[in-house]
């Protein structure tokens, strides 16, 4: 009886003293400029394929929704590598590693810094929480997630999970071009095509 009792008591402390990130909430409507709660997708280790024609300057939008489930909060922002493929090579910190492998710590990074791999947008008050509209206009592999402040606190809480060791739980937005989608491949074994028989040692 004291085991049950123990367990029970220490579920309660969980949920009382549980950190507020866990329980936010982010949702992702690909291809519109407002949110779809009906086919929105959950931002928790997700993926968004998208098909874009680059070369003709085309652009898909993603609106992305935010509840931190929390209340005093300062700011919300989307925090992405969105369309910035050509920054992964930099070092921006000096540490000696590219930032698409180990990113520039994320609290480093204030609303609107440009030069970084992965830049933060502020977000707007919406019903039940943030939302914000971005348009993808570059093919890539990218990652998108969000982040929030409390009032008077300068520590940023991201979407279930810290920044700095890339441990945060993000969604995945796979952008490929248009034309693979009506990509047409053929495969030739190149040792039938110079074959003279069929022995090994005539191919």
């Amino acid at each position: 009886m004291k085991i049950y009792t123990f367990r029970i008591f220490r579920a309660l402390l969980l949920v009382a003293f549980a950190d507020p990130v866990d329980a936010a909430i982010l949702k992702i409507s690909p291809n519109s400029v407002t949110r779809q709660t009906a086919s929105e997708v959950e931002g928790n280790y997700s993926t968004t394929h998208l098909y874009l024609n680059e070369v003709a300057a085309e652009s898909i939008p993603i609106t992305i929704f935010f509840d931190p489930q929390t209340t005093n909060i300062e700011t919300c922002e989307v925090f992405t590598n969105l369309n910035r493929r050509e920054r992964a090579q930099l070092d921006a910190n000096g540490d000696g590693i590219e930032d698409g492998i180990k990113p520039v710590d994320g609290s480093a990074i204030v609303a609107g810094n440009d030069n970084h791999y992965f830049k933060a947008y502020p977000m707007s008050l919406a019903s039940g929480g943030y939302q914000l509209t971005l348009n993808v206009t570059k093919t890539g592999a990218y990652r998108l997630s969000a982040r929030y402040r409390f009032i008077g606190n300068p520590t940023w809480f991201y979407y279930t999970g810290s920044f700095g060791d890339l441990c945060f739980r993000a969604h995945a937005v796979v952008v490929s071009p248009k034309a693979a989608r009506e990509i047409q491949l053929y495969e030739v074994n190149p040792l039938s095509v110079i074959a003279t028989g069929t022995l090994p040692s005539q191919r």
